[in-house]
């Protein structure tokens, strides 16, 4: 299986990354200000770590040469891969609130996000993953990004299904927001 990313997903994509290297940036570059791509550097929201890779296209080179743990459909046609790493990958911007101490679930708060109050919880500390996600359509990659796959938000545009489904899950999860990006 080979995954192909376009200039514009490829920008999309340095959103999870804090550093992309020079030829990577130049290739961006073709395509978009270096202003957008460093905007996108600084978005928050889960980061794969310097040494992981060189930027979008290196990742997704490296990706081609390995095996999905888990293949998961999705919705509108797309599929979402799941890759599994022996050593952390990144960081992760969802938790489960279970997964936090008492103290900590005392701290999470509700906070807007895309228009829809979730949980969020604040973090000085990196909360690191060894799980990738690539969600692509017809191998073209839409998406990847360091940590778990997560359902939409919900949202009326949503089956009652989807919507039951995703709300049950950002009843039980939080989005990490690190100190250091406030």
């Amino acid at each position: 299986m080979t995954f192909e990313i376009g200039y514009e997903n490829a920008l999309y994509l340095c959103k999870h990354f804090t550093f992309i290297e020079e030829s990577e940036r130049e290739r961006l570059e073709n395509f978009s200000a270096s202003r957008v791509i460093s905007q996108r550097l600084m978005e928050l929201g889960s980061k794969f770590l310097p040494g992981f890779s060189k930027g979008p296209f290196s990742l997704i080179s490296h990706l081609n040469t390995l095996t999905p743990q888990e293949i998961i459909p999705q919705r509108e046609n797309r599929i979402a891969y799941h890759f599994t790493f022996s050593e952390p990958v990144g960081t992760d911007a969802v938790i489960r609130i279970d997964l936090l101490s008492e103290d900590q679930q005392k701290q999470i708060v509700k906070r807007e996000r895309g228009g829809i109050l979730v949980w969020t919880f604040s973090s000085d500390s990196n909360i690191y993953t060894r799980n990738v996600i690539l969600i692509a359509e017809d191998q073209k990659v839409i998406t990847c990004f360091p940590g778990c796959l997560a359902p939409p938000l919900p949202s009326h545009t949503l089956s009652e299904e989807e919507f039951t489904k995703s709300t049950k899950f950002w009843n039980e999860h939080a989005f990490i927001y690190y100190e250091k990006y406030d």
